[in-house]
């Protein structure tokens, strides 16, 4: 199975703001359309033998533990780096948010919640 790694070029500029009679209401908020997306951003494949050893190196490099496991609402895969001694949660990606989101979009109920927040 394939895990994915997304790079962004931190270079780029910013995206231009909507211009004056825009249909986009709101010009501070980016419209989520796959041509908005930066053309610097890559997608790669990892393997899972690869994905291991950095954690790995993770754990050494910074005294921490790093979980890997399947979300079972979603099906995606759940990183979360904890203190050295398992107690304390210092990141998890994808968030709890994140996931929640997923979830209800896969089950058809984001519509509604995306419409509530714009």
């Amino acid at each position: 199975m394939d895990v994915f790694a997304i790079s962004v070029d931190h270079k780029s500029p910013p995206p231009e703001p909507a211009k004056q009679g825009s249909p986009n209401p709101r010009p501070d908020k980016v419209a989520a359309r796959a041509d908005a997306v930066p053309s610097e951003m890559k997608v790669e494949a990892i393997d899972h033998e690869t994905l291991e050893q950095a954690a790995r190196e993770l754990e050494t490099r910074f005294d921490v533990q790093v979980e890997m496991a399947q979300d079972e609402s979603t099906g995606r895969y759940v990183v979360r780096i904890m203190s050295s001694d398992g107690q304390r949660l210092i990141r998890q990606m994808p968030p709890e948010s994140a996931l929640r989101m997923a979830a209800q979009a896969k089950q058809g109920q984001l519509r509604g919640m995306m419409e509530s927040v714009v």
